[in-house]
């Protein structure tokens, strides 16, 4: 069998050039003894003229990456983020609805990224879902921002492509018509005080000219130690097409920071430890909740939009240890001390390769 990986341009040449990043290292390793073989590829290798693709296969002697060719994969591991611009992205759009479409290779996730504003339409029309969902409106003008500061303490504005925790403004009341609007870029906090017209006028149409924006009720994060804290729940499909938890981790903001990604300096920690100290009695209730909860969200954004195979969900808990839903991620980042994140995949995909097969 073989396993395509899609990649982006800059992780193929990252590898061309000795860069081996670890996840992929270790992915083919396992692949390999799983008698899987393996090639690396963008959407520019794709040849549809003699069905072929070029790029990067797995040289297990040597432990390393070289130019190869060969025949279209047999299934197709999609883990290619492209951004929301540029020729590449154009690119990826065509190459997957063509291997899909015309060539019908199995993929291992079928969307590039979610939607904020997509995912809560989505996710809001499920009553079990959406009892843990903020409050979310798509950004229309200042009366909508208005609004939602009418109601709610704390208001986050964010663009519905983003990643990452970029681009994401913390809003608080103020005073004389101003509010204290909150974002961390490139490792630092900034704060400015202003009126939602000065916002509009300097964000929206400035910082943000061109996207999308969800305004969302803000959820006040628990916290341990005096740091807010949310978690990253990811989930990967197993070698029977079975949803399965391969990690839960506690994420920590950086100080005064309004996100609490780790790309902006947040910090792992262990959801075991955490919880029995914020919340001491409770761990229990709280671990079998956020189970149920991602199991069904899984299953509900299938039926949205199509076959997946592994998605992260940011979930936070409010003082109370109710759970929230503050986001869901397509493709997140393999953590390379954890084995499942490299068993899991090549054993789905021989799930697919195997479905495909057998069908008449």
């Amino acid at each position: 069998m073989l396993l395509g990986v899609l990649e982006s341009i800059y992780q193929v040449r990252k590898l061309s050039n000795f860069d081996k990043p670890s996840r992929l290292q270790l992915f083919a390793r396992e692949a390999v003894n799983g008698n899987i073989d393996v090639i690396i590829f963008s959407p520019s290798g794709v040849n549809f003229e003699d069905c072929t693709v070029s790029g990067l296969v797995f040289d297990i002697s040597e432990t390393s990456w070289k130019s190869g060719q060969t025949p279209f994969p047999d299934v197709i591991y999609d883990r290619a983020v492209f951004g929301s611009r540029g020729k590449e992205k154009l690119l990826g759009v065509s190459v997957r609805k063509r291997l899909k479409e015309e060539f019908q290779i199995p993929f291992i996730n079928t969307i590039n990224s979610f939607d904020k504003w997509e995912t809560y339409q989505a996710l809001s029309r499920y009553p079990e879902i959406k009892v843990f969902l903020p409050e979310t409106l798509l950004y229309r003008d200042t009366a909508d921002l208005a609004h939602f500061l009418e109601k709610y303490e704390i208001v986050y504005i964010k663009p519905t492509g983003g990643a990452w925790g970029r681009n994401v403004f913390r809003v608080n009341q103020a005073q004389d018509r101003k509010y204290l609007f909150s974002h961390r870029e490139k490792g630092s906090n900034f704060h400015d005080l202003l009126t939602l017209e000065e916002f509009h006028k300097k964000i929206i149409k400035g910082k943000l000219a061109g996207k999308s924006v969800i305004v969302q009720q803000g959820i006040t994060l628990a916290s341990f130690k005096g740091t807010p804290f949310d978690f990253r729940v990811r989930l990967q499909k197993n070698g029977s097409g079975e949803w399965k938890i391969v990690e839960k981790f506690a994420r920590m903001a950086a100080p005064g920071s309004v996100v609490t990604n780790i790309s902006n300096d947040g910090i792992y920690r262990k959801f075991k430890t955490c919880i029995p100290l914020v919340f001491p009695g409770k761990e229990t209730r709280i671990n079998r909740e956020i189970r149920s909860f991602v199991y069904t969200a899984c299953n509900r954004l299938e039926e949205s939009f199509g076959r997946l195979g592994e998605i992260g969900f940011d979930i936070a808990l409010d003082h109370s240890a109710k759970i929230w839903l503050l986001e869901v991620n397509s493709k997140p980042a393999n953590d390379p001390l954890n084995h499942k994140f490299f068993v899991y995949p090549f054993k789905y995909a021989k799930y697919l390769w195997k479905k495909q097969t057998e069908t008449p």
